[in-house]
């Protein structure tokens, strides 16, 4: 019976030993993002906005929508302009948010388009 356990301990650690070497998906996406992937930039603000797997960081979070915006990423659009919307981990600029929100409208996002309307009806106020 202790053989039997002991054997089992050595077995269980070999097995888990390489576990700290494994790069986390945070880290994976990071060396994507930081190689011009956009969807890994995307992806990357996402961790950083609702703190999946990483601290939440909403400065990070918008750096890194920005980053996949300015190559093309749809969806990064649309955050982008949510942040500038609401302030979130930069500053309320409804130009800003509305430059983000027009540029996903004129790519086919029909929720950007609503929210340009409600901010343009916001900005008339």
């Amino acid at each position: 019976m202790k053989f039997h356990l002991y054997v089992a301990v050595i077995v269980t650690a070999a097995m888990f030993s390489d576990c700290t070497s494994i790069p986390s998906e945070v880290q994976t996406l990071q060396q994507e993002a930081e190689h011009g992937n956009a969807t890994a930039m995307f992806d990357l603000g996402c961790k950083y906005y609702y703190g999946e797997d990483t601290p939440q960081d909403y400065a990070a979070a918008a750096k890194w929508y920005r980053q996949a915006a300015e190559r093309g990423n749809l969806d990064a659009m649309y955050n982008l302009g949510g942040m500038y919307r609401y302030g979130r981990g930069v500053t309320v600029d409804y130009t800003e948010a509305g430059k983000w929100y027009r540029m996903a409208a004129a790519k086919g996002d029909p929720n950007a388009a609503g929210q340009l309307k409600q901010l343009e009806v916001k900005l008339r106020r």
